[in-house]
């Protein structure tokens, strides 16, 4: 891959772990503390930022009478990421049910390894990744600061500039 693909790929994988539309956020009928997103949600999400470079694979699909087991591999350009789907075959379910949730499972958790919908998802208390405000990112790198970045910055310096706690300057430090 040349460098300016590399390049393209690298912004569009920065895109992609952009915060997604709040309407497109699911509550579970029987938690509604638990979030997620459809499947078309993340498929909408890759083919807006990532358009041909996006695409995906079934690696292997597996049904016995106890299980139906898919992996799945998202690309985004030469990028990608497997995830793997699992439902148990109970007595009145239909099978293609459970192929069908297995297969959504699979293609979820390989999204959800690009970072799809992460900040989404905290900012509801899901907690995937502890981000203390989407709106603070650290002056010096420009990621946003954790949890315990800010609880850092608020007990161990003498300034209120975001920074993460490896990036703080030395000298705004409390006690050294």
């Amino acid at each position: 891959m040349s460098d300016d693909n590399k390049s393209n790929v690298d912004t569009i994988l920065e895109k992609l772990q952009q915060p997604l539309p709040d309407s497109t956020v699911s509550r579970q009928q029987q938690n509604p503390n638990s979030l997620y997103f459809k499947n078309d949600v993340y498929e909408w999400w890759a083919r807006k930022h990532a358009g041909s470079l996006f695409s995906s694979e079934v690696l292997m699909f597996d049904v016995t009478d106890r299980y139906v087991k898919f992996v799945v591999r998202v690309f985004i350009g030469d990028t990608h990421h497997d995830g793997v789907g699992f439902k148990l075959v109970e007595g009145s379910t239909n099978l293609t049910t459970c192929v069908d949730l297995a297969r959504e499972e699979a293609e979820r958790n390989a999204f959800d390894m690009f970072g799809f919908g992460w900040h989404n998802l905290n900012k509801y208390g899901n907690n995937r990744i502890p981000v203390a405000n989407l709106n603070q990112k650290c002056t010096k790198c420009t990621l946003p600061l954790t949890e315990a970045d800010a609880e850092f910055l608020k007990t161990h310096t003498k300034s209120n500039i975001p920074y993460h706690r490896n990036c703080i300057p030395e000298h705004l430090i409390k006690n050294r």
